[in-house]
């Protein structure tokens, strides 16, 4: 993963970077490793909230967070309208 940032995976996604209140943002931080199982998410994985016919990726969200991800990439925010880290939609 080397080289992978936060800024370059926005970019590759064509998507929109949003942060907590009051977090700044450092898009220079590297992935480590990227997951869809919310179980192998550490401390600097990326998360890629992904819906399928039995589980969304998005209901996992603040665990991935609380694990240490260091940011998700999902189709849309927490339904509970709060952004818990680095999310790229």
């Amino acid at each position: 993963m080397k080289n992978m940032t936060i800024g370059k995976m926005t970019e590759a996604v064509e998507g929109m970077l949003y942060l907590p209140a009051g977090a700044s943002s450092d898009e220079t931080r590297e992935a480590l490793k990227v997951v869809t199982d919310s179980r192998q998410c550490d401390e600097g994985s990326v998360f890629v909230a992904i819906r399928g016919e039995r589980s969304d990726g998005h209901d996992y969200i603040k665990d991935v967070f609380e694990k240490g991800a260091l940011c998700v990439i999902c189709e849309h925010l927490p339904d509970d309208g709060f952004v818990y880290g680095p999310c790229i939609v």
